[in-house]
């Protein structure tokens, strides 16, 4: 409620304000996209389309890519675990958990292809529009776009004006930024060059790591973009651009809530208990060429090009806790009564350890040594020999030991990304009566993905007579993938208000792939017994090596070498009618596919693989422009079908680790609303509403009490809203002031496959107020997230590499919460 009352009053407000040039008929600006890889009228394309403009990237200042998702309507934003990838879900398709599976959109820049396993947009700076192409579009764009496409589109340089920006804002947590934006001509008519670059400095934050009095969400951004526009002639033009960018960040700032074994008070964002500092970095190149000739008959022929480096590094705390166990101290010891006292000799020590007081003991059922999780546990079953101090007595325990969990675990990234490229399209006279867009397309990515975790018990057992005791367990994985494609969209106007729309795409993949996981454990777990020391029956004299009980935690991998190959067509057809000049209606059916792959930490290769998925989308959409151009109201319904839903699972092997397989099928219906009104000439309201009802027809894991059919696809929300709106004041001839506000609301949908976890539902306020001169001077004052919401974006507990120990609590990481700053600048 206090909600609808804070929205009530803005727009209360607004609507008192005075008015100026009342008496004149206020219009809505044609918005132009390249929703077909050629400008066009948003209205007159039958895509479905969230067409955010520069000027709404601007009064929202919006600056990542959360903040873009948030005005699409019916998606969700997906927050990678270790400050990676990112991505957005559209229609109900997942994103990809693991890390060198690809996501269920199509990411593209400028219309090259920016997606592959390694998803980062980069800044958003100096940007013309984000187009959200929503449901699949796998004709035009391809590849990976079962659940939509992402354009982003940037600012090309301008012949014969010199233009540009300077701005630079504080904000809470010690935030600052700078960005400088200059396009210049450097021959008349001919050249023209254009530079945005930009610093960011976050020293503070909300996050805070109490054990080693650290700001965990401390951030750093920096880069720059120069692109040179050549045009020599009337129909031939040039664009080069190049790019670099630097960041740092945390690599994890996830939080346990609840009480546990290791943090028996919770855990809140300001205190968090790790006793390895988390953080991360990223180094990225980019380089871009794109060619246009434009030919009286043919039409336009273009040829572009990219290349991409992608270098990010990262260290973190992978047992999620700061507690050194205390001297004998063994966590998840089943089988001994608690408090009971002793020694435990030949257990991570080189003799006996006195003043050994076990944990409680787990309670198992009668007659098993499973602990009551919902998955088995890895470990082993031994002997544990506990020595009575009093009477030297041993006395033998029947035990489950969970080895690893009382270690200090440290995971490391070290992943290196290198992707090309380029595509021929031809769009011929539009001007015909059948006229096309087509091209062939080839994209290359190869990727070096290496990932550590370093056991260490010296470093978590306060033992003075340790005998040195570490492992790592490095994966190291290797992908290159190649693609190449033939695609083409055919339209027929059959007269001057219908269209047929007939498309195609027909894609080869081929991906080779290195896996090896061997796992250096020098030393033994439990040393052999002493010379002469007496047999102890059930005891191994022999000792157990460590390097046995790593490999029964998680089995070696030899190095594997494999190949897969890929073949998909995608047709695609429909209809266009120009109801009237303002109304526009299309029927049409789009197909789509995700590609296949390998999962990067199987714990038997039997789950190495997984096959492409495939879309199919049925929509009948309506666009129009209403009371002499005051309204647009875009409607589009449709119904989506996924075959060999790619789902993130638990592995059939091992139920403490996740695999991405094909589980069967899944059926989304929805409903998608966009509405942009001219109130006044001074007033602008932006709104979009989706709701959908993502259901797994058919998803069996295989694993018992796993059947997930009748359930809600993951990640998807069921229902969500957005609006933004702005009133602008002239006062005098020189200043304006502008009010702006935008709300967005999420409802429903949970996180896991088995509906266990609901998505946590939120209403987020952001309200700012700038001022602009003439003269190009303007500053800018806001507050977002004015509500304080929290709500969670990524959790980590079921996917890890290795499970926490029990009991397991839920992970968190929270999206920010009340934020407020101002900026200054001057336009030239």
């Amino acid at each position: 409620m206090r909600i609808f009352l804070s929205t009530i009053i803005a727009l209360s407000i607004m609507a008192f304000l005075p008015e100026q040039s009342k008496a004149q008929s206020p219009t809505l600006e044609t918005i132009i996209v390249k929703a077909r890889k050629v400008e066009e009228d948003q209205q007159s394309v039958p895509v479905a389309i969230t067409a955010i403009t520069a000027s709404i990237i601007e009064e929202t200042r919006a600056r990542n890519f959360q903040d873009f998702v948030l005005l699409v309507p019916g998606a969700t934003f997906q927050q990678g675990n270790f400050n990676d990838n990112q991505t957005i879900i559209l229609r109900g398709v997942q994103g990809a958990p693991d890390e060198l599976a690809e996501p269920g959109f199509g990411l593209y820049r400028d219309g090259l292809y920016y997606g592959g396993s390694r998803t980062n947009f980069g800044t958003f700076i100096d940007l013309a529009s984000v187009e959200v192409m929503r449901g699949p579009q796998g004709a035009i764009f391809g590849r990976n776009a079962v659940g939509g496409a992402v354009n982003i589109r940037t600012n090309r340089p301008v012949l014969d004006e010199v233009e540009g920006m300077i701005e630079s804002g504080y904000a809470n947590h010690g935030e600052f930024d700078f960005k400088f934006v200059a396009n210049v001509p450097i021959v008349d008519g001919k050249v023209a060059a254009r530079m945005a670059t930009w610093y960011l400095n976050r020293s503070g934050g909300e996050y805070r790591n109490i054990t080693l009095d650290e700001n965990l969400d401390k951030v750093g951004d920096k880069g720059v973009r120069l692109s040179i526009l050549v045009n020599p002639s009337d129909n031939f033009d040039i664009i080069l651009t190049g790019e670099a960018q630097r960041t740092r960040g945390p690599e994890s700032m996830h939080y346990f809530p609840s009480p546990s074994y290791f943090n028996p008070d919770g855990e809140t964002k300001k205190t968090i208990r790790r006793d390895t500092l988390g953080k991360s970095e990223s180094e990225y190149i980019y380089f871009a060429s794109e060619m246009n000739w434009e030919t009286e008959d043919l039409g336009t022929i273009t040829l572009v090009a990219s290349y991409r480096q992608y270098n990010f590094i990262a260290q973190g705390d992978a047992d999620y806790a700061d507690r050194v166990l205390s001297p004998g101290e063994i966590l998840g010891i089943s089988g001994v009564p608690a408090g009971t006292p002793g020694l435990l000799p030949h257990i991570f020590s080189t003799g006996p350890v006195p003043g050994f007081t076990s944990p409680p003991s787990q309670p198992y059922p009668a007659g098993l040594t499973i602990p009551p999780w919902p998955n088995p546990p890895g470990g082993f079953l031994q002997p544990l020999a506990i020595v009575d101090p009093a009477t030297g007595a041993i006395n033998l325990f029947p035990t489950e030991f969970q080895f690893i969990g009382t270690a200090q675990q440290e995971l490391h990234f070290d992943d290196t990304s290198n992707h090309i490229f380029t595509e021929l399209r031809w769009a011929s006279v539009e001007e015909r009566r059948l006229h096309w867009i087509a091209g062939v397309s080839f994209y290359r990515e190869e990727r070096d993905f290496n990932r550590t975790v370093t056991f260490d018990w010296a470093k978590s057992l306060d033992l003075t007579t340790f005998r040195p005791l570490f492992a790592n367990l490095p994966i190291l994985a290797d992908q290159v993938t190649k693609s190449w494609a033939v695609w083409g969209e055919f339209f027929f106007d059959v007269s001057d208000k219908v269209t047929l729309i007939a498309s195609m795409r027909y894609t080869e993949d081929k991906k080779n792939f290195s896996l090896e996981r061997i796992a250096d454990a020098p030393g033994f777990m439990i040393p052999p017994l002493p010379p002469g020391v007496p047999a102890i029956p059930g005891f191994p004299a022999d000792g157990i090596p460590l390097s046995q009980i790593v490999e029964q935690q998680l089995p070696n991998i030899p190095l594997q070498q494999t190949s897969a190959s890929y073949d998909n067509f995608s047709p695609g057809g429909g209809i266009f009618w120009r109801a009237s000049d303002n109304i526009n209606v299309y029927a049409k059916v789009s197909t789509g596919f995700r590609a296949g792959g390998f999962n990067s930490i199987p714990v038997q290769l039997s789950t190495l693989s997984y096959d492409p998925e495939e879309s199919i989308n049925y929509e009948l959409g309506f666009k129009s422009e209403l009371f002499d151009n005051r309204v647009r109201f875009n409607v589009a319904l449709y119904l989506l079908e996924q075959d060999d839903l790619l789902l993130f699972q638990r592995d059939p092997n091992d139920v403490r680790f996740g695999v991405l397989q094909n589980l069967g099928d899944a059926q989304t219906f929805g409903i998608e609303i966009d509405i942009t009104a001219a109130l006044t000439e001074n007033w602008i309201i932006t709104a979009a509403f989706g709701w959908l009802d993502p259901e797994c027809t058919k998803c069996d894991s295989g694993l018992p009490g796993a059947d997930f059919s009748g359930n809600k696809i993951a990640g998807a929300a069921d229902a969500t809203l957005s609006f933004v709106t702005t009133y602008n004041i002239q006062v005098g001839d020189d200043t304006s002031i502008g009010l702006t506000a935008s709300f967005s609301q999420r409802w429903g949908g949970f996180e896991d496959i088995a509906n266990l976890i609901p998505m946590e539902d939120f209403s987020l306020l952001n309200l700012s107020i700038s001022v602009e001169h003439a003269s190009g001077w303007y500053g800018t004052v806001f507050v977002d997230n004015v509500l304080d919401e929290e709500y969670n974006i990524s959790r980590i507990a079921e996917n890890g590499i290795i499970r926490l120990p029990a009991p397991q609590s839920l992970d968190r990481f929270d999206a920010e919460g009340t934020s407020y700053g101002f900026r200054l600048g001057y336009r030239f």
